[in-house]
């Protein structure tokens, strides 16, 4: 680490990155489309031109085969109502679905926001000022283990040398 290239040092990690990007295209895409697919749904649910949307709206579906039905003489109280219903069903339900397709891009875009923001907090956390410290505190460990391994290798001689003349000597005896 002496002297070294901060980019060089980074380098194992870069490759590793791009090494992984693939894997996480293919999980990214499929969200990503899928929730493009689910918003067209949506959105084009009240559109009357498209035989794919009606065919997939099941309320509609419902609603036309009831009408199919055979009429049931109901009060005309009931009736009244059902027929206010339905109109209702039909005028403001594909309305209710294009505010729900535009909140719902809404929540996606926010989505996006707060994954890029991810990303910008992670790549400070381990590029930043933080990671820089946590760096510059091993160096100093470093530094001071290598302080101790020369007082070990110079005092441990001079221990030895002592300890050893201690068992030549004899014991002193009254």
């Amino acid at each position: 680490m002496d002297g070294a290239d901060p980019l060089s040092l980074l380098a194992p990690d870069i490759d590793r990155f791009y090494s992984d990007l693939p894997a996480l295209i293919r999980p990214f895409s499929n969200a990503i489309s899928s929730s493009l697919d689910d918003l067209r749904l949506i959105a084009n649910a009240g559109d009357a031109s498209d035989p794919s949307s009606v065919e997939l709206s099941r309320p509609r579906t419902r609603a036309r085969q009831s009408m199919m039905r055979a009429p049931v003489s109901l009060s005309p109280q009931l009736e009244d109502r059902i027929r206010k219903l339905r109109q209702k069903q039909l005028s403001e339900l594909p309305a209710a679905r294009t505010r729900m397709a535009a909140t719902a891009g809404e929540v996606l875009a926010t989505r996006a926001a707060v994954l890029e923001r991810t990303v910008v907090l992670l790549e400070r956390a381990k590029h930043g000022a933080l990671a820089r410290a946590t760096k510059a505190k091993a160096e100093h460990l470093a530094t001071v283990a290598r302080g101790v391994e020369g007082k070990l290798r110079y005092v441990r001689p001079h221990w030895l040398e002592s300890s050893s003349r201690s068992l030549r000597r004899p014991a002193k005896t009254n």
